[in-house]
């Protein structure tokens, strides 16, 4: 159990690890056309939140090692296909921001910024900072964003009709680990 804080960081013993050995794994199997693949859900809840609230995690274990053609067995990797976030009683399926992995990078000065592609494809100066919805691309400033707004237009990546428009504050500090804890 940890307190209520962002950017927590769990931290496992080895007595709570999936051992595998304690089962069949042809059980633990979903399908049979599914012959390598272990289904496996892994639910956060918000403990003494006043409305519920909850990360799912759908995920599966899928035989890492394969030797002359054969699967083994003994290694496994985990593969995350699907989040979902309750809030009350409503669900929102997370979905992936193209895009967003340029903007978090951390970066010393001007000139590093707009090297690393960093800028608004329209304006090409100032930091993107908006996603286009539906299609998620993540490539406009806020100024920018609102002309697209007013115009009605389409995403400049892929053409798509712009239905919305979502402007995301990245804290280039939250990935930093806090004193203390290690991440693993």
């Amino acid at each position: 159990m940890y307190p209520k804080e962002i950017n927590q960081i769990y931290m496992s013993s080895p007595s709570d690890a999936i051992n595998l050995n304690f089962f069949d794994v042809n059980d633990l199997k979903c399908k049979p056309s599914y012959e390598y693949i272990i289904p496996i859900l892994i639910v956060l809840r918000a403990l003494g939140a006043p409305i519920p609230q909850a990360q799912y995690n759908f995920a599966y274990l899928q035989e890492d090692e394969v030797k002359d053609g054969v699967h083994c067995g003994d290694k496994y990797k985990l593969v995350l296909y699907k989040q979902k976030i309750q809030f009350g009683n409503r669900y929102f399926e997370v979905q992936e921001i193209f895009g967003i992995e340029k903007s978090k990078a951390p970066q010393p000065d001007a000139v590093s910024s707009f090297l690393s592609g960093r800028e608004c494809v329209i304006c090409l100066t100032e930091e993107r900072d908006t996603a286009i919805l539906p299609c998620r691309h993540m490539c406009l400033c806020n100024v920018c964003a609102n002309v697209v707004r007013m115009q009605n237009t389409k995403c400049p990546i892929c053409r798509q009709d712009v239905r919305g428009l979502l402007q995301i504050n990245i804290d280039n500090k939250r990935d930093a680990v806090p004193e203390g804890r290690s991440s693993m």
